[in-house]
């Protein structure tokens, strides 16, 4: 029988304690179960943009595929002496769509002992060496006369794929997420920063939509000093307490600077950013600095096939092609230019990057070094490099049209070529003159090829 309407008011007031405790069972479900949820998210996750998203950001990848690569400036070294090299230089850029301004190399003999820096007294440098470091300097001098926001400085021995600058655009992807604050629950850091933070990390380049904030000037990103794009061989970024077996550091002489501490060896963490399928990337077992290294890099047994790899610099060796911005440009002109000249410039911007500089881990005024409270600076550059490299060194196949710095052994001169490269603008120059396709270029190392 159905309670009577005068009944129910007494009726909801004895069921009322049930009532309560199942609304305070229901609010519970949903806490433990908003936390579970919640727990299970990712701390720290940077999502490149797919092929949709990417276009949100054509800007930024117009910008890379410009005439100057999406820089103020492309500048060249050259020495006036060798017009084969220009002939061939300014053909390749012009054949891919780059625009160069030439800046002269230097005869080392013609550089005067005393404009070099004090602490290079006594140093057995190279005459090549010498000139080399000089016509660096003239060309970082020129970039912070001219004010430049960034440039990229190359080599003229060097070799590009005719693809560079699609390669370009997807690199800029990967050292935006290292440097650019990060949408999502960021918190305004980086890639690198946030998972510096949890231990190093590989992460890959993903296709899933989520994009760095907007990049302010470079479409390569903000906050780096160097961009190493075109070296002879690099080394992956090692975990805290490994091993390093393959330091470049480890015999240095004894005035050399000694070693950053453990804390100051990543100033990126040990992060690495990978681009899987690239199908530029050469076979693992062609990926060697020369054609008689005994065993390939280890970028081709630490990662998948066809995977190139953007991390900071570490032991890096060769001044083929790297980029500058305005604040990495006056560093170099300062440290390696004014300050000091110790070696070869390739090896004093791989120990600058690698913090061996007295002050790039602290910063303020220090005692020691060559003189008693000496300014140190503020801490190592920013350099961030990718391996394989997007410039390599050009051989003609001429034993007597090699280098003009030093000597390159092991029978290296005798082929024609360059390393790591697959469609060789250099290789593939008469093609590309007569209006050749892409398919109808030479790859120089194929899939198939042992």
């Amino acid at each position: 029988m159905a309670p009577s309407p005068a009944n129910q008011p007494g009726l909801l007031w004895r069921q009322l304690p049930k009532l309560l405790r199942a609304r305070r069972l229901v609010l519970l479900a949903f806490a433990v179960f908003a936390y579970l949820v919640l727990s299970q998210r990712p701390r720290a996750q940077w999502r490149p943009p797919s092929s949709g998203a990417a276009a949100t950001r054509s800007g930024d990848l117009a910008a890379v595929a410009n005439d100057t690569l999406g820089f103020d400036k492309v500048f060249a070294i050259n020495r006036p002496s060798r017009s084969d090299r220009r002939d061939s230089l300014s053909l390749a850029a012009a054949l891919t769509g780059v625009r160069l301004s030439y800046s002269d190399g230097i005869d080392g003999s013609e550089v005067e002992e005393r404009v070099l820096p004090a602490d290079s007294e006594g140093k057995r440098i190279r005459k090549g060496n010498v000139g080399s470091w000089r016509a660096h300097m003239n060309v970082l001098r020129t970039i912070v006369e001219e004010g430049l926001e960034t440039a990229l400085i190359l080599e003229d021995d060097i070799d590009w794929d005719v693809r560079l600058k699609s390669q370009l655009q997807t690199f800029s992807l990967a050292s935006q997420a290292f440097l650019q604050p990060l949408d999502g629950h960021s918190h305004g850091r980086s890639l690198s920063a946030l998972l510096r933070d949890e231990g190093d990390a590989t992460t890959t380049l993903p296709r899933i939509p989520q994009l760095p904030h907007q990049p302010q000037g470079s479409p390569y990103g903000t906050g780096w000093d160097v961009l190493w794009l075109g070296h002879c061989g690099t080394e992956l970024p090692i975990h805290e307490g490994e091993e390093d077996a393959k330091n470049p550091h480890r015999d240095a002489d004894a005035d050399a600077p000694p070693p950053p501490p453990p804390a100051q060896k990543k100033p990126l963490g040990g992060v690495v950013v990978t681009i899987r399928d690239d199908e530029t990337v050469p076979a693992p077992r062609h990926l060697r600095p020369h054609p008689f290294a005994d065993r390939p890099d280890r970028l081709a047994t630490a990662h998948p096939p066809r995977t190139r790899a953007v991390h900071a610099s570490r032991a890096t060796t060769c001044s083929l092609g790297y980029a500058v911005s305005r604040a990495g440009a006056r560093r170099l002109l300062w440290r390696l230019g004014v300050d000091t000249l110790t070696a070869g410039f390739d090896l004093m911007l791989r120990d600058l990057c690698d913090g061996r500089y007295h002050g790039d881990g602290e910063g303020g005024v220090e005692g020691g070094g060559r003189e008693a409270g000496q300014w140190r600076g503020r801490g190592r550059p920013v350099c961030v490099t990718v391996q394989p490299p997007l410039f390599s060194h050009f051989s003609s196949g001429r034993g007597d049209a090699g280098s003009d710095i030093q000597g390159v052994g092991g029978g290296y001169m005798q082929r024609s070529g360059s390393q790591y490269i697959r469609l060789s603008v250099k290789q593939n120059l008469g093609r590309l003159v007569e209006g050749a396709s892409v398919e109808e270029l030479v790859d120089q190392w194929p899939d198939d090829r042992l």
